[in-house]
């Protein structure tokens, strides 16, 4: 999905007269089946396990697909703004001088461990979008999966953390960023107990240096 992600993004952008805000707009439409032609084709070449047809309960032959359910976070760094797509859990954060913004809006159906995913039948609708104009002058852009936020004590951990990546990219610059996330990523999971994959990246501008 994320390799998908990557590349048909990068081919909208690539035609003449487009631009990140209808790329983010139509990305949806054009990842989906492409996805679920990949995920059909897998199998043949991957053939499911005894094992896990056990622990799915049924015929995963018959039903590939939710086998291969999956949440993702796209954000489009571009001249004029940060631009988010989402579907499922997991948090994108945009960093600025006024605090922490969360641009994709709340999905109330996201309780616990439910959430939606690119393999239920209504998933074009389940995307979410955002944006943060280049005018807020974003710094930062965090995008996680739900296992990074999950394995912090407390619910607000967002400003907190932000606020610490953004002084050490002053103090240290980003190479230092670079060096630490692994561990950080790799503390996530250990305390969290959940697969964790977390991506920063700082908007071009005056804010990110």
């Amino acid at each position: 999905a994320t390799a998908l992600a990557v590349q048909v993004s990068a081919e909208l952008l690539g035609r003449p007269g487009s631009d990140p805000a209808s790329v983010s707009r139509a990305l949806p439409a054009r990842l989906l089946p492409r996805w679920r032609s990949g995920v059909s084709a897998h199998p043949d070449a991957h053939p499911f396990t005894p094992t896990e047809h056990e622990r799915a309960g049924c015929n995963l032959d018959e039903a590939a697909l939710p086998a291969y359910g999956a949440t993702l976070v796209v954000a489009l760094i571009a001249p004029d703004g940060v631009y988010l797509v989402q579907i499922g859990d997991g948090d994108a954060l945009v960093y600025m001088a006024g605090g922490v913004l969360r641009p994709v809006r709340d999905d109330p159906r996201l309780v616990g461990n439910q959430t939606t995913s690119l393999c239920l039948p209504d998933a074009l609708s389940d995307f979410r979008h955002g944006f943060v104009a280049a005018a807020h002058q974003p710094s930062l852009v965090l995008v996680s999966t739900d296992g990074y936020g999950n394995s912090f004590a407390a619910d607000d951990w967002a400003p907190a953390v932000l606020t610490d990546v953004a002084r050490l990219v002053d103090r240290d610059g980003w190479a230092a960023v670079e060096a630490a996330l692994p561990e950080w990523v790799a503390e996530s999971a250990r305390v969290g107990g959940d697969d964790v994959t977390v991506l920063i990246g700082m908007p071009p501008g005056p804010a990110a240096g």
